[in-house]
C-alpha cells in the first residue's frame, strides 16, 4: 500500500520542489516521489519520511539538498542500478529519509548534493564511495567510511577536481516562472491519498489528485490549480483568511478562482465549484472553513434584509454571512472552528496561575506578576546569547506590554515544549476587558526573538513563529488601578425650596470610576415617619454616573432632604469599575452630601387654623385667624360673613385685599381681616372661608370653613345716667330738671372692659 507521486517541471527557469514543510500536521511521510526536470535549473529538496528519486533532473547542474550532515546518510551503490541511494534514520520519530539521486557518469546526470555540511558533485561522490584509498606505506586509513568518504572527495578537490566543498551551504533560490504539474496515484483505500509539495511563489503548480482524501498547501503568494483533486472531499489550506480573498466565478470557466496581493506577488488558486461530488472540497483558511459548493452558492446568492435595501457589509462579510445563513438552515457552509492548523509551531498561549501573583481577586496592578505559558507543537531549545525573545501583549488603552522569556521558570533552555515568559505589570498599565495577546498572521508574530533564537530541539532548524494563536480578553486577568472606586458626591438638579406631594425630585450620584453599564444602586432618603428606597442606575453615556428620581408622597416630611444610606445592586447589577473592582458604598462628607449642596424641604402637611375670633368684638372690629404656619395669600379667596339670625350675607371679604397677614410666634402666622362695614351691637353673626385661600411655602393648601363654627357676636352699648337739679337726684328726668339739668356718670362696654 503507498501513495505515489510525480512532479514535471516545465520551462527553461530556475525551479524549486521543497518536499520539506512547515509544521508537523502537514507532511509527506509515506509517499514515494519521482521528479522529472527541464533544461533549466532544478532544484529539489528531501524530507523525513519520503522516498524521493531524483535521478531524471536532465540538463544543467541541478540541486539536490539533503536536510542532515554527510556522515548521517547510509550510502549504497548497489541497491538501485546506475543511482546513488542515501538514507538517512530518525529513530526517535522511527522515519526514514530517502533520496535517490544519478552517479554522474553523463554530464546531464552531474548534479550537486548539499548537505548541512557541505556539497559535492554526484560523479565526485560516485568516484569516492567506489575508489579504495591507502595511505603511502599500505595499510588503510582508520576512519570511518563516512570520514574515508570525505577524505577521497577532498583528495580529489585536491588533485584538481571538484570534489567537497565545505564553504557551499543551502540557500532557497529564486524561482522565475516554471509551471509544475504532480500527479497523484495511491493504492490506499483507507481514505489517504496524496500530500502535495509546497508550491512555491512566483512558480504556477497543477495538481492531479487521487480518488482518495489529498491534500494541496497554498504558500502565500503562490499560484496554485487544485480543480483536478478527483474524487474525495479534497482539503485546500490557504494561508490568509477569507475576507483576504477576491473571489470570481467568471475569472475561469466551471471554477472559483481565489487571489490576493502578499509580499509583491499575487496569490491564485483555482478551484471547482462543487457542482458535482467529485469537486466538492474543503477549503481551509486561516480563520474557517467551507465546501466549494456552499462557496459558490453564498458568491452567487444575493441577500437582502427584511424591508428591502443591502446590507451595510463588504463583499467578504457578506459572504460569510451567507454562508452562515446556509450553515443555520441546514448546509454544512462556514465552519469557524476548522482553521489552517500548521501556520505556527506555537499550539497555544494560556496564563499559568500557578506562578502569577495578584494582591487583589483577579485584578492585577503595578509590580504584579502575570506569567505566560507559550506550548510548542514540538521540543524547542532557546538561545539567548543574541538577546531574550518577548511576547507582546495588547492592551485595550492602545499600549504594548511585554512578558519576557524566563528560563527558570521554563525550567532550562533545551528540549522544552513549555515556554514560560513573564510580565510585571507597570505603573499606567491598563486593560479593563482582560490581558490579550492578538494572533499573529502570515508575516507576524507575537514573539519577538529581539535577536535571540528558538529552535527544533537537536537542531539549528528555526521554529514558525508566526501565526501564533490568540489569547483574547481574559476577563479574570485585567489589569488596572490598585484604587478602589468611591462615591463623589450626590445632587439634584431641582432649586432649592419647597416640595410637595407629587413632585418628581431627579437625583444623582457621581463615581470617581466608570461603572460597568447595568450597575444599580438604591439610596436611602430621610423623608418622616417612612424612608423611601430609590433606586439609581447607571447613565448610558456616563459611566460615572447615577440617576433616579424620587416622586414626593403624602406623609413625607424633611427640614433638607438627605440619603442616609447607599445599598449595592447584586449580581450583575452590581457597581464594578472596568477591571472588576466594587463599589465603596461609603458616603460623601460635607457639601458632597445631598443636603450639602441643596436645600430641598419636603412639605406635605396641609397647614391648618390653630385659632379664630370667637365671642364679643366691637362693631367696628376685624376678624382674626392663628395659623400653624407661615402661609401666602392665594388670589381668590373669600370670608362671607353671615347673620345667624337669618343666614344673610353681611359682607363679602376680598383676601387679596381686605386681609392683612403678620407673622406670629415660631413661623405661625397672624391673619387679620378687615370688614368694610360695622357691625349691629349685640347682633350674632358667622364667617365661612374659602378652600384655597391660604397656601405655605410647598403649595399646600388652608382648608377652609364651611360650617357656622365660626361664630362671633358684635358688642351692645349701654348708660347709666343720674340726673340732678336740687338736691333732688334720682335716676328719672323730671319736671322740676327742665330749667337746670346736670347729668353726670359714666358709659361702658363690659364685653371690651372700655368705659
Amino acid at each position: 500500500m503507498g501513495t505515489f507521486l510525480k512532479y514535471f517541471s516545465n520551462g527553461n527557469n530556475i525551479d524549486l520542489i521543497d518536499f520539506s514543510t512547515i509544521g508537523a500536521e502537514y507532511t509527506l511521510t509515506g509517499q514515494d516521489v519521482i521528479v522529472t526536470g527541464n533544461g533549466g535549473l532544478n532544484y529539489v529538496r528531501g524530507a523525513l519520511g519520503v522516498t524521493l528519486d531524483a535521478r531524471n533532473l536532465f540538463a544543467s547542474e541541478d540541486v539536490v539538498v539533503f536536510n542532515h550532515r554527510w556522515d548521517d546518510y547510509t550510502k549504497s551503490l548497489t541497491s538501485t542500478t546506475g543511482a546513488i541511494v542515501f538514507s538517512y534514520f530518525d529513530s526517535v520519530l522511527n522515519r526514514v529519509e530517502k533520496i535517490t539521486v544519478s552517479t554522474g557518469i553523463t554530464s546531464a546526470g552531474n548534479d550537486k548534493l548539499i548537505f548541512a555540511d557541505g556539497a559535492a558533485l554526484t560523479k565526485d561522490v560516485s568516484a569516492a564511495l567506489k575508489t579504495t584509498v591507502t595511505p603511502s606505506g599500505g595499510s588503510t586509513f582508520g576512519l570511518t567510511i563516512s570520514a574515508v568518504d570525505v577524505a577521497r572527495m577532498t583528495s580529489s578537490k585536491t588533485a584538481g577536481g571538484s570534489a567537497w566543498d565545505s564553504s557551499t551551504s543551502y540557500t532557497p533560490p529564486v524561482v522565475t516562472g516554471n509551471t509544475v504539474r504532480a500527479f497523484g496515484t495511491t493504492t490506499n483505500t483507507n481514505g489517504t491519498g496524496a500530500t502535495f509539495a509546497l508550491a512555491e511563489a512566483g512558480q504556477p503548480l497543477i495538481s492531479s489528485g487521487t480518488n482518495q482524501v489529498d491534500k494541496v498547501y497554498v504558500k502565500a503568494g503562490a499560484e496554485v490549480d487544485a480543480r483536478n483533486l478527483l474524487a474525495g472531499e479534497d482539503l485546500i489550506y490557504f494561508t490568509g483568511s477569507w475576507a483576504d480573498y477576491t473571489k470570481s466565478l467568471t475569472a475561469v470557466s466551471g471554477a472559483i478562482q481565489f487571489t490576493r496581493s502578499i509580499g509583491g506577488k499575487t496569490e491564485v488558486v483555482k478551484v471547482l465549484t462543487g457542482i458535482t461530488s467529485a469537486g466538492n472540497d474543503k477549503l481551509i483558511f486561516a480563520d474557517g472553513a467551507v465546501l466549494t459548493k456552499d462557496a459558490n452558492t453564498a458568491l452567487k446568492t444575493t441577500i437582502a434584509p427584511v424591508g428591502g435595501g443591502t446590507f451595510g457589509l463588504d463583499i467578504s462579510a457578506i459572504d460569510v454571512a451567507r454562508m452562515t445563513s446556509s450553515k443555520t438552515i441546514g448546509g454544512s457552509a462556514w465552519d469557524s472552528s476548522t482553521y489552517t492548523p500548521f501556520l505556527s509551531d506555537i499550539q497555544s498561549i494560556a496564563i499559568d496561575t500557578a506562578n502569577s501573583t495578584s494582591r487583589q481577586s483577579n485584578v492585577y496592578i503595578a509590580n504584579d506578576v502575570i506569567v505566560l505559558t507559550v506550548t510548542m507543537k514540538s521540543a524547542v531549545d532557546v538561545s539567548t546569547s543574541g538577546g531574550v525573545p518577548r511576547l507582546k501583549i495588547t492592551l485595550d488603552n492602545g499600549g504594548t506590554a511585554w512578558a519576557v522569556y524566563d528560563s527558570t521558570l521554563t525550567g532550562g533552555d533545551t528540549n522544552k515544549a513549555e515556554l514560560k515568559f513573564k510580565y510585571t505589570v507597570e505603573v499606567g498599565d491598563s486593560d479593563t476587558s482582560g490581558l490579550s495577546v492578538v494572533k499573529g498572521s502570515v508575516s507576524t508574530s507575537a514573539i519577538d526573538l529581539q535577536s535571540g533564537s528558538i529552535y527544533t530541539t537537536g537542531t539549528t532548524n528555526s521554529v514558525q513563529l508566526t501565526n501564533n494563536p490568540a489569547l483574547l480578553d481574559q476577563a479574570s486577568y485585567k489589569i488596572g488601578t490598585a484604587t478602589v472606586p468611591s462615591i463623589q458626591s450626590f445632587t439634584s438638579s431641582k432649586v432649592d425650596g419647597f416640595y410637595t406631594v407629587g413632585e418628581v425630585i431627579d437625583l444623582s450620584m457621581s463615581v470617581d470610576q466608570d461603572m460597568a453599564a447595568g450597575s444599580t444602586v438604591t439610596v436611602t432618603l430621610e423623608t418622616g415617619s417612612v424612608d423611601w428606597a430609590v433606586a439609581l442606575t447607571r447613565h448610558a453615556t456616563n459611566a460615572k454616573l447615577f440617576t433616579g428620581t424620587y416622586t414626593v408622597q403624602a406623609g413625607d416630611t424633611s427640614t433638607d432632604l438627605a440619603i442616609t444610606a447607599v445599598v449595592l445592586g447584586a449580581g450583575a447589577a452590581q457597581p464594578k469599575n472596568l477591571i472588576g473592582q466594587t463599589l465603596n458604598a461609603t458616603l460623601p462628607l460635607g457639601v458632597n452630601l445631598l443636603e450639602g449642596n441643596k436645600a430641598l424641604v419636603i412639605d406635605t402637611i396641609d397647614p391648618t387654623i390653630s385659632s379664630k375670633t370667637s365671642g364679643s368684638i366691637a362693631t367696628n372690629g376685624d376678624l382674626s385667624l392663628n395659623i400653624s404656619e407661615t402661609v401666602t395669600k392665594g388670589t381668590t379667596g373669600t370670608v362671607t360673613i353671615y347673620k345667624a339670625s337669618d343666614n344673610s350675607v353681611f359682607e363679602t371679604v376680598h383676601i387679596v385685599t381686605q386681609a392683612t397677614l403678620v407673622a406670629g410666634v415660631g413661623n405661625t402666622t397672624v391673619i387679620a381681616i378687615n370688614p368694610m362695614g360695622t357691625f349691629t351691637g349685640g347682633t350674632s353673626y358667622y364667617a365661612k372661608l374659602s378652600d384655597n385661600a391660604f397656601k405655605d411655602a410647598a403649595g399646600n393648601n388652608l382648608a377652609g370653613i364651611s360650617d357656622t363654627s365660626w361664630g362671633f357676636t358684635a358688642a351692645s352699648v349701654s348708660s347709666t345716667v343720674l340726673s340732678k337739679v336740687g338736691g333732688n337726684i334720682d335716676t328719672n328726668i323730671n319736671a322740676a330738671d327742665l330749667n337746670t339739668w346736670t347729668i353726670s356718670g359714666s358709659v361702658g362696654d363690659s364685653a371690651n372692659s372700655a368705659t
